[in-house]
């Protein structure tokens, strides 16, 4: 899987769910954005420590 990243957008937001280390939702404006995080390496959920892990995003 190759990921481009071309553009760089800021958003302000409330974090509404932490999904595990390395991937959040954040709500701004009544939208709802699924936000990972890049070059970040943290367990899935299913994997050891992965429920561990959403606890210091």
């Amino acid at each position: 899987m190759l990921t481009l990243s071309i553009l760089a957008q800021t958003l302000t937001g409330l974090a509404i769910s932490v999904h595990d280390g390395d991937t959040i939702t954040i709500s701004q404006n009544n939208q709802k954005y699924k936000i990972r995080f890049n070059k970040i390496v943290a367990p899935e959920l299913s994997q050891s420590y992965g429920e561990f892990s959403g606890i210091f995003i």
